[in-house]
Order: C-alpha cells, then sequence, then structure tokens
C-alpha cells in the first residue's frame, strides 16, 4: 500500500508526504517501501488505513469511522452515482502538456476552451493539428474567452502582479491564433467573448473535463485544479455543463 502511494498517489505524494498521513518517520516508511519491512501491529495498519483512506476491509480490519462519513467519497442527491475527482492539482500549472492535449485529441463531440486567454492551447504547435482532426470527425470546438476590453481587465493585471495590458495583450494573441484555426477547420470551430469577471476555467473533451475555480491574487497557473469525468461525477459534471452553457449564450462572436 505505501509503495503504490509514493508511486502512483500523484504530484505530493512523496514519501515524507505519507509518513505525515500515516504517523510515520520518513526511515520507517522507507523501511516497509524498500527494505522488507513488515507490520505486525494491528495500529501501523489502522494508521495506512486511516492516512490513505484505504477502506478498512483491504487491510483485514474493522471498518473505519471515516468509512460512515463518507470522508473520501459522497452521493449525489438522488444516491444514485458515487462522486469521484479524478485528479487534484495545487495549481494547473502542475499538469504537463501532454495531459492537456491528451483531454481533446480523442474527443469526438465536444471541445471546450473557456477561460481568460487559454494562452497555452492557442501558442502549442500540437493543437491546430488536433483541432483539424477532430472537427473532420465532426466534433464541435467551442473557444470562449474574456473580452480583452473588459473593464476589469486592469485590475486582474494588478491583482496578478503583472504590468497593465498583460492580460489584454495575452487574450488577444490568443484569439487571432485560434482565428487561424478557425479558418483550417470551418463551421464546427466557434470562437465567442464574454464581457464579465472571471470565476472559472473549464477545459472539455467529451467527458472529460478539467475546472480551474480562479483565485483572485493567484494567477490561473497557481490556482487549485480539478479532474472529472462525466461517469464518475456526473452531478459535478452536469452543473460545469449548465455554466458553460449560460456563459456561451450570454457571450457573442467574435470576428
Amino acid at each position: 500500500m505505501l509503495r503504490i502511494a509514493v508511486k502512483w498517489g500523484g504530484p505530493g505524494f512523496s514519501a515524507s508526504h505519507v509518513a505525515r498521513r500515516c504517523e510515520m518517520t520518513v526511515s520507517q516508511v522507507t523501511d516497509y517501501t524498500k527494505r522488507g519491512r513488515q507490520a505486525t501491529k494491528l495500529e501501523v495498519f489502522a494508521r495506512v488505513a486511516d492516512g490513505l483512506h484505504v477502506p478498512g476491509h483491504m487491510l483485514g480490519i474493522t471498518r473505519r469511522p471515516w468509512e460512515d462519513k463518507n470522508a473520501e467519497y459522497s452521493r449525489d442527491v438522488e444516491g444514485l452515482a458515487t462522486v469521484a475527482v479524478t485528479g487534484a492539482y495545487s495549481g494547473r500549472g502542475s499538469i504537463t502538456r501532454r495531459q492537456w492535449n491528451e483531454v481533446i485529441e480523442g474527443a469526438s463531440e465536444h471541445i471546450w476552451l473557456y477561460g481568460m486567454a487559454e494562452f497555452g492551447y492557442a501558442t502549442d504547435d500540437e493543437v491546430p493539428g488536433i483541432f483539424a482532426d477532430v472537427t473532420a470527425r465532426g466534433c464541435q470546438v467551442k473557444i470562449l474567452l474574456l473580452d480583452p476590453e473588459h473593464g476589469g481587465v486592469e485590475s486582474i493585471d494588478a491583482d496578478e502582479g503583472g504590468p497593465s495590458g498583460t492580460l489584454s495583450a495575452r487574450i488577444r494573441a490568443s484569439l487571432i491564433r485560434f482565428r487561424k484555426m478557425q479558418g483550417a477547420c470551418g463551421e464546427n470551430f466557434e470562437i465567442r467573448i464574454y464581457n464579465a469577471h472571471p470565476d472559472t476555467s473549464i477545459v472539455r473533451g467529451d467527458g472529460t473535463m478539467i475546472v480551474t475555480p480562479y483565485l483572485r491574487f493567484y494567477t490561473g497557473s497557481n490556482s487549485p485544479t480539478f479532474e472529472f469525468r462525466s461517469d464518475s461525477a456526473g452531478k459535478i459534471f452536469e452543473r460545469y455543463e449548465q455554466h458553460f452553457d449560460h456563459a456561451w449564450t450570454l457571450a457573442k462572436d467574435w470576428t
């Protein structure tokens, strides 16, 4: 269990992090994961179960108190599906470029890029080819960016510690690049801009979403980011679908 946690736990799951969660020292974790140490006391199994949220029956011990309180998972209001977060990141900058592109390159129905500038996608050399491929298959691509003339752009620059005009310039550069992609993709590619204070970034590829709630005084790359899938977090997915649909309806085409 400890080897799995360190290897596959994701960003931040170092040996020291696992040690803190399981009330051990780093050397104890290393003994278990690399030196063949075996646990003999029940309390060790209990600390691992509680620290890593491993259900008690998987370690041969009694059901843990947090299992009854749904500490790791919650049921949707209808009690029909388990809600799970596929990935959680301290900042969207922790997600690799390969991960971002994997969300969109396999899409066959919907791709959404909704945020302030989505500059990473706009400047990625692989993205024009990905969009050309997916739109040729009938996938609908919707780009929704902040209006570069929005009255709050300068205050966002100030909050993020950037020179005045930085965000507006990035948005305009992104729009120009996306417009070139639109020319190659045709009617399945739409671009709109919204004139409201930005609160969320949504990247969608069919049943997968990467969502970043914007935090004031943090750049987008440093804001906590979450990955959801429609088959495991249906209600959350639906809420963000509705949010995007409303924002798209209120936005205007960009030319």
